[in-house]
């Protein structure tokens, strides 16, 4: 069966209030589906659950934040070499990346730490 396009995009404006209220009674399901169900009077998109999934712990957390700096740096480092690249240029990558991982490298210490 060949997946259904939807093309045509429509905006809607909301109070503050009222995006309060869809969201208390809506809040979780897919926005556009369940926009298109409520106006054609169709079934609504299931609610979403946690499928088991237990809440992240604080130092988990402070880990996955750890982890997203690291990757921010490698992400501007690869940025700053496409565009010197673009350029005809050169830039010493070398630096950054003993940086980066020195980053990794603590991060798998805090982890190591916190198992052990």
């Amino acid at each position: 069966m060949k997946a259904k396009r939807y093309t045509i995009v429509r905006s809607l404006r909301l109070t503050p209030e009222e995006w309060g209220q869809i969201q208390a009674k809506y809040g979780g399901r897919k926005w556009s589906a369940t926009v298109r169900a409520l106006l054609l009077e169709t079934t609504l998109p299931p609610q979403p659950t946690n499928s088991g999934r237990r809440p992240m712990s604080a130092k988990d957390a402070r880990m996955t934040l750890l982890l997203a700096g690291v990757a921010n740096n490698l992400n501007q480092l690869a940025r700053a070499a496409n565009t010197a690249a673009l350029r005809g240029q050169r830039i010493n990558i070398l630096t950054t990346l003993i940086e980066i991982e020195r980053g990794v490298k603590r991060l798998h210490d805090r982890q190591d730490d916190a198992q052990g």
